[in-house]
This record gives C-alpha cells, structure tokens and sequence, in this order.
C-alpha cells in the first residue's frame, strides 16, 4: 500500500501527537513498511481511511495504541552499549552503598525509561546483584534497590513482566555467567530469577503523559536512544519533566548520540570514560547561571 503526500502529512501529525515521534520528511517508507499491516487488519484500503478511523472512527483509541505500536523501534538487548552498566559497576552503585551504609539514605531509585521488553531494567538489576557479590555486601541489595520500567507500547511492557526470554533473545549481550545466576530454564526459553524480578516494576507510560505524584526522587535515569525520534519542542519537554523528578544530584543517562545541550542547562554533563552523564544542578548553581 502506497502513502500519498497528503496522507503521510496528516499520519505523521497523527502519531506525533500521540507519541512525541517525530518523522521527517524522508520517512513515507516507514509508513508504508510499519503500518500497511494494521490498515489491512482494520479494513482500511487506504491510508487516509485510517487516518480517518486515527481521528474519529470506532475503536479510535485502541487503533492509536496499534499504530504507535507499530512505530515504535523495540530494538533492545542485554547490557546495551556496556558502558552505562559499566559506570553503574563501578561508581554509581559503590557510592549509593556507601551512603546507605552511613544512613545517609534508605533506598535507591532507578527509571528505565523506555525500557522495551525489559532487558535493560534487568541488566540494571544484574550490574547492582554483581557489584553486591564482589563486595561481599552483607545486606541484600534487591531490597534497597527499586527500579521503575517503563514503554509506550503495553505489548512490550507485557512481555518484560512475564521476565520470560528466548534462546534469541539471551544470546543478545549476555554474558554467559550471567545465565546460570539469574535465570532458570522455561519451557525453550529462560526466566529471570525472583531476585531480579524483586527489584523491578512495569509500567505503560507515555512521556508526553503528565507523571504520576510518587514517581519523583530519582537516583538516576536512564531514557537510552529515544530522544532522536522526537520533535526538539517535545525534547526540551521531557528532559524538564525528568529534571523535575530527579533527586539532588541525580543523573540522566542517554544514549551515545543524544544530550541535553540546547534542550537545557540545568544539568552539568560529567565524563566517565566514554560515557557522558548529566547531573542535575544545586538551584543555587542554575541561579548563577541566569545572573
């Protein structure tokens, strides 16, 4: 099925209201591969049928949870791009101890932001568990470690509940030590172990939804190679609502070709290795900063 001009004008507006993706003009391809199944599904010869149905028709909102669905790119594997999981290793976990150990805090707060079927909320458990066994830590980490999981697409979110995964999917990043410690076999495939389920929380959230009161006073966020698909009006947006919601000093993880520069400067960006962080400013400092 072939999108007219017209058509792939009011579709594309249609899902960046509804999802924040931002397509450019170059991407009618994408609306031909991605959504010609769904008008096929719902009846729909044409395109601008299913704008249509997008806008007024029966079942408009279960359709628009269809094509966002649709367009959305679920492309997720264990320890994605390593250096992220490598920070939390090494400094980020050490130093949240180090102040549980003194009192200073009682818990420690993780978002995974766009967290697809689950694979990186559960490599954020695994890199906590083994820092956990290295040192030796005698208090279980599973219970001061609480890590939010969040995608737009329910089907996603679904999956990433059931910690089920197949053959394909385990061979995509994980390390093979890694299996016999946090997962047990199911069927053709591999559950996640209770441990790392304990730490983990699913949820369906868009971010241009507005976000619930006690998600707030996060450690750290991690929202990985997404912000590229969005508008930079939309872009200011959700990096401000995450700021909001950061505790003092938390950081914001994105992925290697994202940042904030433009976008805001009430984060300080820090260097780990290769990787950049964004650490959210004092007020005082963002103050100065205005003077």
């Amino acid at each position: 099925m072939k999108v007219s001009d017209d058509e792939f004008n009011l579709l594309r507006k249609i899902i960046r209201d509804k999802s924040g993706i931002c397509l450019g003009d170059n991407k009618k391809y994408l609306i031909e591969n991605r959504l010609s199944l769904t008008a096929a599904r719902t009846g729909c010869t044409t395109f601008g049928q299913l704008a249509r149905r997008l806008l007024n028709g029966p079942g408009a909102k279960i359709l628009g949870e269809q094509v966002v669905e649709a367009m959305t790119t679920q492309e997720t594997y264990w320890f994605r791009d390593f250096s992220p999981f490598e920070y939390l290793e090494d400094v980020f976990f050490p130093l949240m101890v180090d102040e549980l150990k003194s009192g200073k805090r009682r818990k420690i707060k993780v978002w995974s932001a766009a967290s697809s079927t689950g694979q990186e909320a559960c490599s954020i458990a695994m890199a906590a568990l083994e820092y956990q066994r290295r040192k030796r830590w005698e208090k279980k980490i599973e219970n001061c470690l609480s890590i939010l999981a969040t995608d737009i697409s329910p089907r996603a979110i679904d999956r990433a509940k059931t910690g089920v995964y197949s053959e394909n999917e385990i061979k995509r990043g994980l390390p093979e030590e890694h299996l016999s410690r946090y997962f047990i076999r199911q069927n053709r495939g591999w559950m996640v172990r209770e441990t790392v389920k304990y730490m983990t929380d699913f949820a369906v959230f868009n971010l241009q939804d507005p976000l619930p009161g006690e998600w707030k006073g996060f450690d750290l966020v991690m929202l990985r190679n997404v912000m590229i698909y969005f508008s930079d009006d939309f872009k200011r947006a959700v990096v401000e609502k995450i700021f909001q919601r950061l505790a003092p000093g938390g950081i914001l993880v994105l992925g290697s070709g994202e940042t904030v520069s433009g976008y805001s400067d009430k984060f300080e960006m820090v260097v780990h290795k290769n990787l950049r962080l964004y650490v959210k400013r004092p007020k005082e400092n963002q103050e100065e900063k205005h003077a």
